[in-house]
């Protein structure tokens, strides 16, 4: 199908029974988002993408990141809380 006929379908409007109310490119942007949530390593990632740029594919494709970084927050402070106690320096 050509690119301009699948463009064409994904703008109609989400309330028309032949589009989908999203273009090609939103599409891409999901696409690395999950891909990446799933386990992806950025590296391999940005290839897919066809990136020169690691920074394209972290900065301007992977979205809704939130959660990972309250996970790693949650993580990194758990390994100071650990350090410290071990240390016998309660906090």
């Amino acid at each position: 199908m050509p690119f301009q006929m699948v463009n064409k379908l994904s703008l109609a409007s989400a309330d028309d029974d032949h589009g989908f109310g999203y273009t090609p490119h939103q599409f891409r942007h999901a696409f690395a988002t999950a891909a990446n949530a799933a386990g992806v390593d950025t590296k391999t990632l940005q290839l897919m993408l066809g990136h020169s740029d690691f920074s394209t594919t972290m900065n301007r494709y992977v979205h809704g990141m939130e959660e990972k970084l309250k996970e790693a927050s949650a993580l990194c402070h758990g390994m100071f809380m650990e350090h410290e106690t071990s240390a016998g320096k309660a906090i």
